[in-house]
């Protein structure tokens, strides 16, 4: 049976994350200066513990554009009601929404007393933050994909009456693209028929300094998806019209 590079990459993530463990347990790689971390005793895996201190000690990358971009991305706080990422860093929390967004990294946070769709990032993918939440294996995709429906109610929730920006995002994830149509499918035929005004992808496009919009199809897994694209280089032109939104 042929993978898809999705279904590839997580084959291989499973590879992985064993040759890893193994690695570890067999005292080839060490993680701690003490050889029985209590992070051990907890069952969290030493490859996903691995991840997690790779992805927080990540640093920003700075220069005058990505600085200019920061400060024009850090003013849209009051306009985004929230946030979905399938990113492990901890770049939105720490560098751009500060303490003044809420995170939830697991899906059962997703409808608590303490979610009110607003100022909210869900970290569909799991957090640097907590090792065992990382969702980057064949075994986890299919977990995951098993216990969804929160994720969708969520989103149901969230796009009834906003529109939906994706950003730096390649739409190659099918665990995402399956969320995205099975949303599609709760939908009446009234409010598909504009769903492209709905859904908008902003493609980075090296040299391009306008906003190039076009409007296209992205053939998924099961179905298509109408979409309005955006291909630009200049977020900063991006972040100053969505700066224009009026909340609401």
């Amino acid at each position: 049976q042929k993978l898809t590079p999705f279904e590839l990459n997580a084959r291989l993530a499973s590879i992985i994350e064993d040759k890893f463990n193994e690695a570890f347990f067999d005292r080839k790689i060490k993680l701690d200066k003490v050889k029985n971390p209590n992070w051990i005793s907890h069952g969290i895996s030493p490859y996903k513990m691995f991840l997690s201190r790779y992805f927080r000690k990540m640093t920003l990358y700075k220069s005058p554009q990505t600085i200019e971009e920061l400060t024009k991305l850090r003013m849209l706080k009051n306009k985004v009601s929230a946030v979905i990422t399938t990113n492990y860093d901890q770049f939105l929390e720490k560098e751009v929404f500060s303490s003044d967004f809420k995170v939830f990294v697991r899906q059962n946070e997703l409808f608590s007393s303490d979610s009110y769709n607003i100022a909210e990032i869900y970290k569909i993918h799991g957090c640097a933050s907590d090792a065992s939440s990382i969702i980057i294996t064949e075994d986890d995709y299919n977990n995951f994909k098993a216990s969804r429906k929160l994720i969708i109610a969520k989103m149901l929730t969230l796009f009834a009456d906003s529109p939906i920006v994706f950003l730096g995002y390649s739409f190659k994830d099918e665990n995402i693209q399956s969320i995205i149509v099975e949303f599609l499918s709760c939908l009446t035929p009234k409010e598909l028929s504009n769903i492209d005004e709905h859904f908008v992808f902003i493609s980075y496009k090296k040299g391009v300094s306008v906003l190039r919009e076009i409007k296209r199809t992205i053939v998924v897994k099961d179905g298509e998806i109408p979409i309005t694209e955006i291909e630009t280089d200049n977020f900063s032109a991006v972040y100053d019209i969505l700066n224009k939104v009026t909340p609401g």
